[in-house]
């Protein structure tokens, strides 16, 4: 009922269905995320503090310096709902030195 598609086109009503999804509390999604900082001693420790405090699980990690000494980090995630991973990212930002932290889309 709260679909943007058919929202106000009465037409499409009877074609609607009830769902319900078959969520299990203890799945895991795969996340990429990718932030950018400058380049410094002990920038990749604290990232990683705030995924340790969190209890969260990196299940890959790529990190790069430019030749103006700005970092790129991936960090693939397992994330168990929005909420967390928007949490996480707001932690991320906090850290000393960052400029930004965006969730990574699939082509």
């Amino acid at each position: 009922s709260d679909c943007t598609n058919i929202a106000g086109d009465i037409s499409e009503y009877e074609r609607m269905i009830e769902v319900d999804w078959d969520l299990d509390p203890r799945d895991m999604y795969k996340v990429t995320v990718e932030i950018t900082g400058s380049d410094r001693a002990g920038l990749l420790s604290d990232l990683m503090m705030a995924m340790s405090e969190t209890k969260t699980n990196v299940s890959t990690m790529n990190a790069k310096v430019n030749k103006n000494k700005v970092a790129t980090i991936t960090l693939t995630l397992d994330i168990k709902n929005l909420t967390q991973l928007e949490y996480l990212m707001t932690k991320m930002r906090r850290v000393k030195d960052i400029f930004s932290v965006h969730r990574m889309t699939s082509t």
